[in-house]
């Protein structure tokens, strides 16, 4: 699964890495599986102020942001097939 590749900030190579967790993040919400519930928990559990320091530096707000709304998401959806809204 996508999500278990979205690691911790000081493990953050790029930016470009930052703008793939936000974009699998965005889309796995779309989806509003059950299954990644659990994982978007995780994410949302990161630290959003961390710093990849670095040329570009960056942080984890937007992606922190983003799982704890697509959780609630999931949560708040009613349940159909593979867990997405009918």
């Amino acid at each position: 699964m996508l999500l278990r590749c979205v690691t911790a900030m000081k493990e953050i190579p790029s930016l470009t890495s930052t703008y793939f967790d936000e974009a699998v993040v965005f889309q796995i919400g779309e989806f509003r599986e059950l299954r990644a519930a659990e994982e978007l928990r995780r994410i949302a559990s990161f630290n959003p102020f961390s710093s990849s320091g670095g040329l570009f530096g960056g942080d984890r707000v937007k992606t922190v942001g983003l799982a704890i709304r697509r959780r609630r998401g999931i949560r708040r959806s009613p349940q159909g097939d593979n867990g997405r809204a009918q």
